[in-house]
Order: structure tokens, then C-alpha cells, then sequence
């Protein structure tokens, strides 16, 4: 019996000024885990491209702005995902269809 191994080409990154407890003032305090208040962060690898869209998609509604990876494909393709795009489509028509922007 031969075991294929998982291949998680597939990751969310989370701007670190969103998440960090300095908020605001992080540039004046400097965070201790050396991170910029505008570094992208690794938070979570997954398998499956629309398990990690539904991710950012839930880190948006929250707050966080995301950026989502994929390698699956020869080339990587990018997503990022703001909070300020969430609340404007939502408020359009009050459905909770979300356009993400795609970019290079």
C-alpha cells in the first residue's frame, strides 16, 4: 500500500495590523512579533480553493482584510478580500453575495 501525500497549495494570509492587539498604534508601540502593521501573515493552508475562499471570506465579514494564494495552477492566482468591499455589496442590495477582487 502506497500513502500520496497532502499537497496544501492552497493559503490564506491575514494583514497583521488587523489582528494585532497594538491596533491603531502599532507602528508607535512596536508589536514583539516583529511584524509591520501592513505584513500579510500566514494563518491557514488548505487543500481545497473553495475551503480557503470561504475562509477569507468569514475573515472579511470579520474585520480582517485576507489574501488568499493559490498554487494549484502553474501560475499562483490571488484574491484579496477587504472588509470595506463586504459592507458596500451587502448594503446594496442586502444580499450576502461578495465579489472578491482578483489580481496578479
Amino acid at each position: 500500500m502506497t500513502l500520496k501525500t497532502d499537497k496544501l497549495l492552497v493559503s490564506a494570509y491575514v494583514r497583521h495590523g488587523d489582528t494585532c492587539h497594538s491596533g491603531d498604534h502599532h507602528d508607535s508601540l512596536n508589536c514583539a512579533s516583529g511584524f509591520k502593521a501592513n505584513d500579510y501573515v500566514l494563518v491557514a493552508k488548505f487543500g481545497y480553493l473553495q475551503e480557503c475562499l470561504d475562509y477569507a471570506i468569514e475573515g472579511a465579514r470579520r474585520g480582517c482584510r485576507m489574501l488568499v494564494i493559490s498554487r494549484i495552477a502553474k501560475e499562483p492566482m490571488r484574491w484579496h478580500y477587504i472588509p470595506e468591499q463586504f459592507a458596500a455589496e451587502h448594503a446594496q442590495d442586502g444580499s450576502t453575495r461578495i465579489i472578491a477582487k482578483q489580481g496578479a
